[in-house]
């Protein structure tokens, strides 16, 4: 006994990622379900808390001989004649269990949210091809009147969802109806909410990929107006992008345009200019499409700068640093515990900040002068030298207004 005798608890969900590579068994048909309190890592000798796991120990040969004797019990059970074909097997779901009996024949079903079981019964030989591929969900509802609000709840089988084919012929989970946009069985006959959801994501999806479309026709035929070549057409598949600048709609490839801006022998003031129109741009976006302007060059210049805003910013070091930009840089401006720093004042804002300063002081000195004079104050030496002061220094107006 191996754990190839026990069921991939993942592929059963759909999501094994191990494929034929797995440790489990694939085939629901001949192995054996591995019952949900069970702990994994004890069964690959692994387990690292030992007799304080919250999970059942339980080995190999413990689990099937369970099975075995849930098999021999439901024998004895179903020993007594059946007046009914149709119940002969029950759900599988945890969440509903559809006991069809005589009243089914009256068009009743009764539904018993608690006595939900697992059966590992076969179908019988005289079921129909066709319907290995419907779930029970989709028997019981034709041949019984059951209540929907349970089916509701009911997720899709992800098997039948991909490809219209399950791969249990007892499936308890709901089969989707086909969505004429994805092609996928992913319509939830049950529940209005999950498949009108369903339709706007697929009508969402299909616009973008419209207008990706679209840019692709617009963009495939551009050539950069320094080298001349089809950007597509470029050799190193990582050239083969736009550099869009903000302000103008002059087309350029990446690598061209940033050869530009690094260039020795251009002068400064002109780096940051469009080398055809000469208008100033701050910013190249690299854009494997080319938006001449609207709302989508719009959308491409925000959701840049805020993939910008979302890295640290390399001269500011996280408050190590001091980054020339200041306030106007792109990057994020971030201390290790989270904080921002202040807004830096620059020297025009200094100089008004001074001048703020020294007419305040003015003010001040003015009033307590003005005081002084209305309380009979005049002849006093202090302020009659201060009145009567004619000296040309300017030191404190210097001080005040940075005068060099």
């Amino acid at each position: 006994m191996s754990l190839k005798d026990l069921l991939c608890r993942y592929h059963v969900l759909g999501i094994c990622e191990y494929g034929i590579g797995c440790i489990y068994s694939h085939d629901p048909e001949i192995a054996i379900p591995i019952p949900e309190n069970t702990c994994l890592f004890f069964l690959r000798s692994n387990c690292y808390y030992g007799d304080n796991c919250r999970m059942v120990h339980r080995t190999i040969e413990e689990i099937i001989q369970s099975r075995d004797d849930t098999m021999l019990g439901n024998l004895f059970e179903n020993d007594e004649p059946e007046s009914n074909p149709k119940s002969e097997y029950l759900s599988d779901s945890k969440d509903i269990a559809f006991i069809c009996n005589e009243e089914c024949q009256l068009g009743r079903c009764e539904i018993n949210p608690n006595q939900a079981a697992r059966s590992d019964i076969k179908n019988s030989q005289s079921a129909s091809t066709s319907d290995n591929n419907r779930s029970y969900a989709s028997v019981a509802l034709n041949s019984c009147d059951v209540n929907e609000e349970n089916l509701r709840s009911t997720p899709l089988c992800s098997f039948f969802q991909n490809n219209g084919y399950c791969v249990y012929p007892r499936c308890s989970l709901v089969h989707g109806n086909l969505c004429d946009l994805c092609g996928y069985f992913s319509v939830h006959p049950f529940n209005k909410e999950q498949s009108d959801k369903h339709r706007e994501e697929c009508i969402k999806e299909h616009e973008e990929s419209m207008e990706l479309s679209f840019a692709y026709q617009n963009s495939k035929d551009l050539t950069c107006a320094i080298c001349l070549d089809v950007v597509y057409e470029k050799s190193f598949k990582g050239n083969q992008r736009f550099g869009i600048l903000i302000n103008c709609s002059h087309i350029f490839c990446i690598e061209c345009i940033r050869k530009w801006r690094v260039a020795k022998n251009t002068d400064f003031t002109q780096k940051r200019r469009c080398p055809v129109c000469r208008i100033q741009s701050e910013i190249i976006i690299p854009s494997e499409y080319f938006y001449k302007e609207g709302d989508q060059k719009q959308k491409l210049i925000d959701d840049y700068k805020k993939a910008l805003g979302s890295k640290h910013c390399k001269y500011f070091k996280r408050g190590k640093g001091r980054c020339p930009f200041d306030e106007t840089c792109f990057y994020k401006h971030e201390y290790p515990d989270g904080t921002k720093p202040e807004p830096q004042p620059t020297n025009r804002s200094s100089y008004n900040r001074n001048l703020q300063e020294a007419i305040e002081s003015l003010q001040s000195e003015f009033q307590s002068n003005l005081r002084a004079i209305l309380n009979g104050d005049i002849f006093d030496d202090y302020l009659i030298n201060e009145i009567d002061d004619d000296s040309d220094e300017s030191d404190d107006y210097e001080f005040y207004f940075e005068i060099e």
